[in-house]
């Protein structure tokens, strides 16, 4: 079977597009701690990578580097362990779930997102599947983004867990499009285009009984395009009724925006290509006018020929500086602006003045009419109006940590880091802003003005460390990641193609934590956790779990082995009784035994109580048959003092085995000599622990 995607003249009606798979059946392997799934593909179409136009068609083929969202009921896992033939017309997998999956009414049904990333959530009985197309995508030379480009597939029912079979439909339409007549002269940054009321991406539910495809939440009405070209353009958008309707084109360039409205002759649909051009003829660059601006002075280092402003914050004027001459100096400001402002706007020229000449003799005349100049006087009142030209010589200086300006040898006008500038007539400057007014001085600032595009940062993601490196017996791990220009509503997501990886948490805001299993194994095992976020280059993190310690020939000591019980997950309520039994072969019981305060499980800590000789108590046994011999325990506490009420309480094991309490910093270490498969521990006071570690053999 050849499925090939069509080519319309502009979005003539076409059948969706399907990926046709078989494979042989299987043993049932459902009956076990863990089970295997083949997924086989047989296809020469998919969402990765068109191929060159025959006739009025675009073949398409995998591209090598998909990942799928598998998914059995209620059950779903991340793949990127594809295997693709050599032509690409062909792809398979085998995805392993770590826990069993309930049969719906007796029948496993699979159902397969293309790419992982897209997949949302899913429900078998409430028929949906939840995908997301990101609004920010980056095209092909020959294809669309292929995070943008999802398909859905849904094998038949069936009563057997094996191999399935599987055909994959698209939910996203497909747009090739150029513009032609483009003004020139810009260098182009991006391509957009936007409706005011039809969603064009976003989250999206697919029936999965009809098929209909309708937006869920997180809408976008605009598709953004990084790219530098503006002909043979690719990009994937959501199915939509746009026929009639206004669509606004956009080209963003550094030269200002390019935007036509285009009344569209029809709809986008699934599977299906929108072969276009627009015409820019008459459209031009929005006319670039300059921007003028007044900032205030803050660095020495701006103080260079240019126009200023003086503004007193004691006292305004209504006539100009030709006025003030014998008075003190008096600057109106605009009524747009209030003293203090970082910024002055349309200043009139009667406040302006122009200094010429260096920082070391700089002289200030009145802009309007050259004849008036600045000088200071011996009075608290500092600066004036004259218009003797001996005395408009000024000399601007460092001082103290910031700097100033003086004339006729007293200073005027200090500023320093955090204040603004004071009227001042000490020679030796030493309490300056202790009397007179204060000044603040603006420069003129002129930049080219035009429209600015409004393009959305592209996010970017890291991650830190890139490798981590795990013992053995496994236990809690996490890594760091950072989100540059984030997108609003869009959350990372980590995934991974192995089984001894899982739980992740994303609680903490800049940090992903996981579990890693013990490895019982003597070989040493690596696993790449990959991080994703919408609009961003995904990310991965190296998982480097060590060889476990075998023990000895027969009749030898078995190979001590630890395993953590993290204290995290609770809504912070009190509970006569907490239990954690998911530590295979541990089961940890915390319970009231008799105190009025009952023990709390908080997000990241429990929390044991003790008062009027009562305590509450914490229980450790081993679970597995042939039980385990229990030689250690370590509670870390989430401070030292919340260690030493729990060391100054006891512990009781077996009979005929003893245990040792000693405390350090924030941890408390119960060793046990003796053989003993429980232990029970007492507090003295309030204790807040967040994980127990317990050695066992």
């Amino acid at each position: 079977m050849k499925n090939l995607f069509k080519k319309t003249m502009l979005f003539a009606a076409a059948a969706m597009a399907f990926v046709s798979c078989s494979n042989d059946a299987t043993e049932d392997v459902f009956n076990g701690p863990s089970f295997e799934v083949e997924v086989n593909a047989v296809t020469t179409d998919s969402r990765s990578a068109f191929g060159e136009l025959n006739g009025d068609k675009y073949p398409t083929l995998w591209s090598g580097n998909e990942s799928w969202a598998v998914c059995i009921n209620d059950k779903h896992t991340p793949t990127n362990n594809i295997t693709f033939s050599s032509d690409k017309k062909s792809a398979n997998t085998i995805v392993t779930f770590s826990e069993g999956v309930e049969a719906n009414n007796g029948l496993y049904t699979l159902y397969t997102v293309s790419p992982a990333s897209a997949y949302s959530s899913h429900s078998e009985a409430s028929d949906y599947i939840r995908y997301t197309i990101p609004a920010n995508q980056t095209p092909g030379a020959t294809s669309c983004d292929e995070a943008a480009q999802v398909l859905i597939a849904k094998s038949e029912s069936k009563a057997t867990f094996d191999a399935f079979d599987v055909a994959f439909k698209h939910a996203t339409a497909y747009a090739n499009f150029s513009f032609k007549n483009v003004a020139e002269g810009g260098n182009v940054t991006s391509v957009s285009i936007k409706s005011n009321d039809i969603v064009l991406a976003g989250r999206f539910a697919y029936t999965i009984s009809t098929g209909a495809i309708a937006p869920h939440d997180r809408s976008a009405y605009e598709v953004a395009l990084s790219t530098s070209s503006t002909t043979n353009l690719w990009m994937a958008l959501a199915p939509a009724a746009v026929s009639g309707k206004v669509l606004t084109f956009t080209i963003y360039t550094d030269k200002g925006n390019l935007s036509k409205e285009v009344t569209m002759p029809g709809d986008f649909k699934a599977g299906v290509v929108a072969n276009f051009t627009i015409d820019m003829a008459g459209i031009d660059y929005p006319a670039v006018e300059n921007v003028v601006e007044y900032r205030r002075v803050t660095s020495l280092s701006e103080i260079t020929e240019g126009e200023y402003v003086f503004v007193h914050h004691s006292f305004t004027m209504t006539n100009g500086p030709a006025t003030a001459k014998s008075s003190v100096l008096q600057v109106a400001i605009n009524t747009k602006a209030t003293v203090g402002d970082d910024v002055l706007t349309n200043v009139s020229d009667d406040i302006k003045w122009v200094l010429t000449g260096s920082a070391s003799a700089m002289n200030i005349n009145s802009y309007a009419d050259n004849s008036y100049y600045l000088y200071n006087i011996s009075d608290n009142n500092g600066v004036r109006v004259n218009t003797n030209p001996s005395s408009k010589t000024w000399a601007f200086e460092a001082l103290n940590s910031g700097f100033a300006m003086k004339n006729n040898g007293r200073y005027c006008g200090v500023y320093t880091s955090g204040s603004d500038w004071r009227s001042y007539t000490s020679a030796t400057a030493s309490n300056y802003g202790t009397d007179g007014a204060s000044l603040t001085l603006y420069k003129k600032v002129e930049s080219a003005g035009g429209d600015t595009p409004d393009v959305p940062a592209t996010p970017e993601l890291a991650v830190n460390p890139a490798t981590i490196e795990v013992a053995a017996a496994g236990g809690n791990a996490e890594f760091g990641y950072t989100v540059t220009n984030p997108a609003e509503g869009v959350s990372v997501v980590a995934s991974t193609t192995v089984d001894w990886i899982s739980g992740f948490n994303y609680a903490t805001a800049g940090k992903v934590t996981f579990t890693v299993a013990e490895n019982t194994v003597a070989e040493a095992r690596e696993a790449v956790i990959t991080l994703a976020y919408e609009g961003a280059e995904s990310k991965t993190v190296t998982v480097s779990q060590a060889a476990a310690e075998v023990g000895g020939g027969e009749g030898g000591e078995a190979t001590p082995e630890t395993k953590t019980i993290s204290f995290t997950g609770g809504s912070g309520s009190n509970q006569s009784t907490i239990s954690f039994t998911s530590v295979s072969p541990l089961s940890c019981v915390i319970t009231a035994n008799g105190n009025q305060t009952s023990p709390r499980l908080d997000s990241n800590m429990v929390r044991m109580y003790a008062s009027g000789g009562k305590s509450n108590k914490m229980t450790i046994t081993t679970t597995s048959s042939p039980k385990k011999k229990i030689t250690k325990v370590v509670v870390t506490a989430t401070s030292s003092s919340y260690a030493t009420a729990l060391g100054g309480g006891s512990a009781t094991v077996d009979s005929g085995a003893s245990v040792s309490i000693a405390t350090s910093g924030s941890t408390v270490t119960y060793t046990i000599t003796g053989n003993t498969e429980t232990i029970e521990i007492l507090t003295s006071g309030q204790a807040r622990l967040s994980k127990v570690d317990v050695t066992y053999q």
